[in-house]
């Protein structure tokens, strides 16, 4: 046998049903927190993004996609309204380690990866290797002129 409902309940109950088939006769009335003592679950006090936010971001933009597909991405996925100026804000806030990493020293990196490879540091031979750069019939003239530069003894005879 069911039990009765009260009143607040009955009230609860056709609020909740008038809320979820989109026709609301009342409003919601939510209490003041004078005390400061709500704590919200979701969005923290004083947070500004959603925890993992800033990452989803960084990641669409490390997949290549610019802050218009990230911020249609969003919009399709979440659902969420998002201008790009955040997302720019996002991604300039870690762009700046992005360079440092992109400017690192590779010392001994290459070394550590393939253990046999030497590492040409001869002038001669770089200048050599590059010509493979030159087109075929201008690579005789460009020898010789690379060959004054790095037979010069200076800065000064070197240059033209």
């Amino acid at each position: 046998m069911a039990r009765k409902k009260d009143a607040t309940e009955r009230e609860v109950d056709e609020l909740l049903d008038s809320l979820l088939k989109g026709r609301s006769p009342k409003e919601i009335e939510v209490p003041r927190d004078r005390d400061l003592t709500f704590d919200p679950e979701l969005v923290r006090k004083g947070q500004r993004r959603l925890a993992g936010f800033d990452e989803k971001v960084i990641a669409l933009y490390a997949r290549g996609m610019t802050t218009r597909g990230i911020q249609g991405h969003l919009k399709e996925l979440y659902k969420v309204e998002v201008s790009p100026s955040l997302i720019s804000a996002v991604t300039d806030a870690v762009l700046a380690d992005v360079k440092a990493w992109q400017g690192r020293p590779l010392d001994g990196a290459i070394e550590s990866v393939f253990p046999k490879t030497r590492v040409q540091l001869c002038i001669v031979h770089l200048v050599r290797g590059s010509l493979r750069f030159v087109a075929w019939k201008q690579r005789k003239a460009v020898a010789r002129d690379l060959r004054t530069i790095y037979r010069a003894r200076s800065l000064e005879a070197a240059e033209p």
